[in-house]
């Protein structure tokens, strides 16, 4: 399928959703459930359809790129369809086709481009970054008083190829796992052009210099307290880990500042 097909096709299902939407919400106002029943599956599949062509679109845009790596860690998302159902006082549902962003899955990309044997600078970074996460993972469970060879042994590792990645040994200071960074951000985007001198004639480097902050920035996402459970502390899957990898890439290739939110009450 051409590009330009694709984007035809995705303009088709978009229409479908949205006639699919119109449909249902008369359908909601005259009660008649089963009809309703019977366009919300049919948004649900050209939604699904849509965003099927919607992710083939971009990952084709970031490979035809002339750095792919680069391309996608900025981009860091697509856009997506998404039905929002509502309520009213009465009890009418309706729904409304809205746009969503979806994640880009770097991976899958580096996955396609097997004919050039991946995407980055090191081909080998997807292995780095899980080889990253067991280590963090480790320093957690040995920061909260476990013992992380008793509790996981290897079962976080992934692959035999994760296995022989040598990061150094576990950081149990930032220094460490600043160097491990630098590590990881270098075999995927590189170090980025130089910037030359500052007025006093200063060496200012290359672009993509990972700092303090990039560290404070994943240690302070890194972990979760459990929903489910009193006292456990989560910490991420290899999808989940590349996503912050990607979120670092995204700032030093965009410098786009970090932000924070917070939750905590306001005072009356």
């Amino acid at each position: 399928m051409t590009m330009e097909e694709r984007i035809a096709k995705m303009q088709e299902y978009h229409d479908k959703a949205i006639v699919a939407a119109s449909e249902y919400n008369k359908a909601s106002v005259e009660k008649r459930y089963d009809d309703c029943e019977g366009q919300k599956k049919n948004m649900d599949d050209a939604i699904g359809e849509y965003n099927a062509l919607a992710k083939q679109k971009c990952y084709a845009e970031c490979l035809a790129a002339e750095d792919p790596m680069i391309e996608a860690v900025t981009r860091l998302a697509y856009d997506g369809l998404k039905a929002t159902e509502k309520e009213d006082e009465d009890g009418v549902k309706t729904c409304t086709i809205e746009t969503k962003s979806i994640n880009i899955d770097l991976k899958a990309i580096h996955d396609k481009n097997k004919a050039n044997g991946g995407i980055g600078q090191d081909k080998q970074w997807p292995y780095m970054v899980e080889r990253l996460n067991v280590l963090m993972t480790y320093r957690v469970y040995t920061e909260i008083g476990l013992d992380p060879v008793a509790k996981l042994g290897d079962t976080i590792e992934v692959s035999e190829i994760t296995k022989s990645i040598d990061l150094g040994k576990t950081p149990t200071s930032n220094k460490q796992l600043l160097n491990q960074l630098r590590t990881i951000i270098t075999a995927m985007i590189g170090e980025g052009p130089d910037l030359g001198k500052d007025e006093s004639g200063k060496e200012l480097g290359c672009a993509y210099k990972v700092i303090s902050h990039d560290v404070n920035y994943l240690w302070s996402i890194y972990t979760k307290a459990s929903n489910d459970r009193f006292s456990k502390v989560v910490c991420p899957n290899h999808n989940t880990f590349r996503r912050y990898i990607m979120n670092v890439c995204h700032h030093l290739v965009t410098g786009k500042p970090y932000e924070a939110i917070s939750k905590a009450a306001k005072t009356k």
